[in-house]
């Protein structure tokens, strides 16, 4: 279906069509090929037609797929590259110079704020060991060099704090704080004793409550850059963090390298997203917003298809809320691709008067950071539901959706709920109920 026939005989060429015939929706955003309402356009066509809202009000990160660097996007730009277009929810990364703005090097032998950027300082240094600064970019990242060299006098640690006050980063009994840094060894070996991420809770006057401690970080440290991760849940009477990158106490031993720090970032939430930057913070990057009314979609509702494909990527769970790929309508009447923080699997499901007539789930465990398509048609009485490499779903005698007068809102739902993180790499609609044969084939060209 769809493709295109070039010469005749053993040696005849086959090409896919741009386009699957028929579609009133197809975004290719890997191949940056766009049909909407049947006609052709630019993605910044697409975005800038009538009925069509899209927005992140604020600059975004991404990581081109090609050479590895981060590159920015300016505010309200879609972070569309090769591999498909990146969706997030809102962020905000408390540290207080994410960019690292103002960092002067220095060689300091012992604890100090001066010459860090803003928020920063080197809390601990033992006796006998220097660290000498330097700052740059790289990739796209702003970084920090730790030149560290001598023999410890003492088990005092090294600690560059990423916020350096007691009474500055406000945090909540309960809540899930997730600490990062891009990492990577630029000379020597990796230092003597545990080196990881640390999170300090202070109480309400800035008195030391504990100290959680991450992951030890070694044995991924060498010369490539990784990220740092580690969640960290704020404990009782908890209401200030100061998270911190550690070097643990190493008295009489030898330390000489260089360790280069990326992008600090400390946001609220069981997962990281992409670097958040800029010279003051805390800085917030907003949700990215997509959606399409139903009349631009050329899409009656009571009746028509939907197919996604693309990536899931770790989003924030909340116990009582599944987050949405994709929405059309929402209420009484929709139809929804969900990923279930309940169960972390993926669910097609469409309701009709308020009543669930048909949900299916992906059999995978947990769906995160897989490629998978998604799809699913409706009308006369006939849905048919598929995810990924299960088997399609057909029910008949089922109630339709009255879907009228509403949106297909990408990345949440259409009451603006909780979204996904997610790079999506095509979405195709159509308005009318797709054939079981029609079902099928444009499922698996999609999923090629």
């Amino acid at each position: 279906m769809g493709a295109i026939r070039i010469g005749v005989g053993p040696l005849a060429l086959t090409r896919q069509a741009p386009f699957i015939p028929g579609a009133t929706l197809d975004l290719r955003f890997v191949a940056d090929a766009y049909l909407v309402g049947g006609q052709r356009a630019t993605l910044a066509g697409v975005l800038a037609r009538a009925g069509t809202t899209w927005s992140r009000a604020g600059v975004g990160l991404k990581r081109d797929p090609v050479s590895g660097a981060w590159v920015q996007f300016a505010s309200n730009q879609p972070r569309r590259q090769s591999d498909g277009l990146l969706m997030e929810e809102a962020r905000t990364n408390l540290v207080r110079s994410p960019s690292l703005v103002g960092g002067v090097p220095q060689t300091y032998t012992a604890a100090a704020a001066g010459g860090f950027p803003a928020g920063m300082a080197l809390l601990n240094v033992p006796p006998g060991v220097s660290v000498t600064t330097a700052y740059g970019t790289e990739a796209g990242l702003p970084y920090v060099d730790l030149t560290i060299a001598g023999t410890a006098g003492s088990s005092v640690p090294i600690r560059l704090a990423f916020e350096n006050l007691t009474t500055s980063m406000a945090a909540v009994a309960g809540e899930q704080i997730a600490v990062s840094a891009f990492a990577r060894l630029i000379a020597g070996a990796a230092p003597p004793a545990v080196t990881a991420l640390r999170l300090q809770e202070h109480d309400g006057a800035g008195a030391l409550l504990v100290e959680q401690v991450g992951a030890d970080i070694r044995p991924a440290l060498d010369s490539t850059v990784r990220r740092l991760v580690h969640v960290f849940t704020a404990g009782t009477n908890c209401q200030f963090i100061r998270p911190a990158f550690v070097i643990s106490g190493f008295s009489g031993r030898a330390i000489n390298c260089t360790l280069r720090l990326y992008a600090p970032k400390v946001a609220r939430g069981a997962y990281v997203t992409t670097p958040i930057l800029g010279a003051a913070g805390p800085v917030t990057r907003p949700q990215d917003v997509l959606r399409f009314s139903q009349a631009a979609l050329g899409m009656p509702g009571s009746e028509g298809a939907l197919f996604w494909r693309g990536t899931v990527i770790d989003s924030t769970p909340t116990a009582t809320v599944s987050s949405r790929i994709l929405e059309l309508g929402g209420g009484a009447d929709a139809v929804r691709f969900i990923r279930n923080f309940a169960t972390g699997v993926l669910a097609v499901q469409v309701t009709a008067g308020s009543v669930t007539q048909i949900t299916t789930s992906h059999s995978v465990a947990d769906a995160r950071n897989q490629d998978v398509t998604m799809g699913v048609t409706w009308g006369g009485g006939v849905i048919r539901l598929r995810i990924g490499s299960d088997a399609a779903v057909s029910v008949s005698g089922r109630a339709m959706p009255a879907i009228t007068g509403q949106q297909l809102a990408v990345g949440a739902s259409a009451g603006g709920s909780v979204p996904v993180n997610m790079l999506m790499r095509r979405l195709v609609g159509f308005g009318r109920v797709l054939s079981e044969q029609e079902f099928n084939s444009v499922f698996a060209r999609i999923a090629a």
